[in-house]
């Protein structure tokens, strides 16, 4: 793949939520993280999306470098983009690859490469910064790139470092007063829960009150009569 047209994606609070849990549990193999921990995150998608500028997932405006579009990895061209060019703004014109962004197939997909760009990739010595659950840290970490010195081309954003912490604090604040996380996390658990569950027979008795019995795969015969369907129905006869 090469190319893809560029369409706008948004998801609701907890749909992120969702998918941040999701890739979290994954990549600390059955963990989950704290509200506060996927505040980060969902910070820094308020402070590059606002939420509603998202497109083709990319929910960090992760750009694809040339190596990637050679290998065929899917991207999208984003009119508008600007840069921060020697203290001024400039619209990157068409064909700029600075206009080259990282496309995915769906916000799960993006998460969880998102979050190993992060944590084990390039941004790694950000990643502490999100395990404490602090988005002014987070930014200026994201800011210092892998080289640690704001400013320089690994930056992860070009733009003013106070004003991107400032953005992200108060979008982890927004994230804290909402509940979005706390229903996505039982959804999550819940659903590990059922996937967990062992296939089990039923056997509902007859009466004049029902009871629901679980049976294990091989059925026990009874201990008086040696019948397997006996449901205690021995006893009556004795």
């Amino acid at each position: 793949m090469a190319q893809v047209p560029t369409i706008r994606t948004v998801c609701s609070t907890r749909d992120y939520a969702h998918a941040a849990i999701v890739a979290w549990r994954f990549i600390y193999k059955g963990a989950l993280p704290t509200k506060e921990q996927v505040g980060v995150l969902y910070a820094q998608w308020i402070a590059e999306t606002g939420g509603r500028h998202c497109y083709c997932w990319n929910i960090g405006n992760v750009k694809v470098a040339p190596a990637q579009v050679n290998a065929g990895v899917p991207w999208f061209d984003l009119p508008g983009t600007w840069e921060i060019i020697n203290g001024q703004r400039v619209v990157l014109k068409e064909g700029d690859p600075g206009r080259r962004f990282r496309a995915y197939a769906s916000l799960d997909a993006a998460m969880a490469e998102h979050m190993a760009l992060l944590k084990e990739k390039r941004f790694k010595s950000a990643w502490p910064s999100v395990e404490n659950g602090d988005p002014h840290g987070f930014a200026h970490a994201l800011k210092a790139g892998p080289d640690g010195k704001q400013g320089t081309w690994d930056d992860y954003f070009t733009g003013s470092v106070d004003q991107y912490a400032a953005n992200m604090v108060a979008a982890h604040k927004q994230w804290m007063r909402s509940d979005a996380f706390e229903k996505s996390l039982e959804d999550v658990v819940a659903a590990s829960e059922a996937e967990t569950q062992p296939d089990l027979d039923v056997y509902v008795s007859e009466g004049p009150i029902a009871t629901v019995t679980v049976l294990p795969d091989t059925l026990m015969p009874c201990a008086r009569c040696h019948r397997q369907s006996c449901n205690g129905d021995c006893l009556d006869a004795a």
